[in-house]
């Protein structure tokens, strides 16, 4: 777990610089300048754009962390591999922009009743579903490579840059709302030109043609993976993103715009189980590769240890600090009908943590069929449940729907990997480290008295220190303890300790 664990760590130093820069755009800028409308016909485009991408992508990035082990050959520059990926996703975008024009009007019939607003923007669709899907693929291709720290980089702060600046642009009437949202998808394929000079930078052959790579032995087994693999995250990606694109067409812009702040302080917890998700992936490829169940079962359990841990302590320090946090945002009073929805997003990304790199490890194996199957399962369950619980609760059953169908997702998988193969991420060690998150949980519970930035520090403070204190104290993960270990030896070179 060393270049996991090196390479992870730089992963989520640039998604925490990400969501800093992230928080003050989305809980300060965007409330200041924009309205709840035009906040939820932002989320919108992209969240269709989301999904979009896996119809231009067609799995492409899980394709190639899945069958890079077995095209591994520097000295042949992998045969073409990376190139007939290149050439994949572009005939899978060119195929989207054919059914997205044909049946442009039918897409558009979702929000005509209730969010009409977002009929005057939605053909920016297409062109970020693509750049969308090429980043995906510039992304695989650096992670093949073990490097995912520069690519995060780019998307978590750099983007957000741009973003940022786009918006103070409009806050000054330099440009109008429409310029806004060409500018933002524009910001997107910024990125992906700075991941492709990335990708040459790093001597990666994603331009190198072999000819003989195109043949029907080899582009069979990838196409037929990618069939699979594309209706899972289809499904996965709605399940992710249908909060916002049924809140749209079942209430309004206005509180598809409240979700999205909410929802944003909530996945801030994702970071972890993010991080090492997508270094872990071409590893467990690679042990698949070579049948080594046990490596397999040893980074399922590391990382559902290591990610609950990190979890817990960013659910504490949100949770603990959450009427602070809405404080801080312009308009708070509209804004804190969020406040439960920070709640449910944060569990059920407490939840999604704390069970492992499980789709992963399916992912990668042979059985990736299933993944396809259960997605599709819950799919009809979220969208279910979404249809009962909206009406009801508003926003906050767009919450409590996804919780429960996350919460089914991983029972299900849990008990597939178990099984089928033996594997299970549990140990003692998980029961103290919820232990530990049990009792920070209730020594700052404190009433907020003081003012805002003041109570957020000293609450973070006390967490922080308790929480992790405690953390090493119990040896709940032998990673974190060379980790600490490693940088006292620093510190104490430093100082001369």
């Amino acid at each position: 777990m060393g270049i996991v664990l090196r390479q992870s760590s730089k992963y989520a130093f640039a998604n925490l610089l990400g969501v800093l820069l992230g928080a003050f755009n989305i809980l300060w800028l965007f409330p200041r300048y924009l309205s709840p409308q035009e906040i939820g016909i932002l989320a919108t485009l992209e969240g269709a754009s989301v999904v979009g991408s896996i119809f231009a992508g067609l799995g492409v990035n899980v394709i190639a962390d899945r069958f890079f082990p077995a095209h591994k050959d520097l000295a042949c520059r992998h045969g073409g591999y990376l190139f007939f990926l290149c050439v994949y996703v572009l005939c899978a975008w060119t195929v989207f922009g054919i059914f997205f024009y044909v049946f442009y009007d039918f897409y558009l019939s979702f929000f005509n009743q209730k969010s009409p607003e977002v009929s005057a923007y939605f053909y920016w669709v297409f062109i970020l579903a693509g750049f969308l899907a090429f980043q995906l693929t510039l992304e695989s291709f650096a992670r093949v490579y073990l490097r995912i720290a520069i690519p995060n980089f780019l998307r978590e702060f750099v983007l957000r840059i741009f973003i940022m600046a786009s918006v103070l642009a409009f806050a000054y009437h330099w440009i109008d709302y429409g310029q806004l949202v060409a500018i933002r998808v524009a910001c997107y394929g910024l990125i992906c030109l700075f991941l492709v000079v990335y990708l040459w930078w790093l001597g990666v052959p994603f331009w190198y043609v072999d000819r003989r790579f195109f043949t029907f032995k080899n582009i069979l087994p990838l196409v037929r993976f990618g069939f699979f693999i594309f209706w899972g995250a289809v499904g996965i990606t709605l399940v992710m993103k249908l909060d916002i694109l049924m809140l749209g067409s079942m209430l309004n812009q206005k509180e598809v715009g409240i979700f999205t702040i909410a929802f944003f302080i909530g996945n801030v917890l994702e970071i972890p189980r993010k991080s090492i998700a997508q270094i872990s992936q071409p590893l467990i490829a690679q042990a698949w590769e070579e049948k080594n169940h046990a490596l397999i079962q040893k980074m399922y359990r590391q990382s559902s240890a290591n990610s609950l841990i990190v979890g817990c302590w960013f659910f504490l320090g949100i949770w603990l600090n959450i009427d602070s946090l809405f404080g801080l945002i312009p308009n708070s009073v509209v804004y804190m009908a969020g406040k439960y929805v920070v709640l449910l997003v944060a569990i059920t990304r407490l939840v999604d943590m704390g069970m492992g790199v499980n789709n992963e490890i399916i992912t990668q194996s042979s059985y990736y069929i299933f993944n396809f199957i259960s997605v599709f399962v819950l799919l009809f369950l979220v969208i279910g449940l979404n249809i009962v619980f909206i009406p009801i609760y508003g926003i906050v059953g767009a919450g409590l729907g996804s919780l429960v169908s996350i919460l089914i997702l991983n029972v299900i998988k849990f008990i597939f990997l178990y099984r089928y193969f033996g594997f299970q991420p549990f140990s003692i060690q998980h029961l103290k480290i919820l232990f530990i998150f049990g009792l920070c949980f209730q020594i700052a519970w404190l009433p907020v008295w003081l003012p805002t930035w003041v109570d957020i520090g000293l609450r973070s403070v006390l967490i922080t220190g308790a929480f992790w204190g405690l953390q090493l104290y119990m040896k709940t993960s032998e990673e974190f303890d060379i980790l600490w270990k490693n940088v006292r030896q620093r510190v104490g070179k430093i100082y001369d300790f």
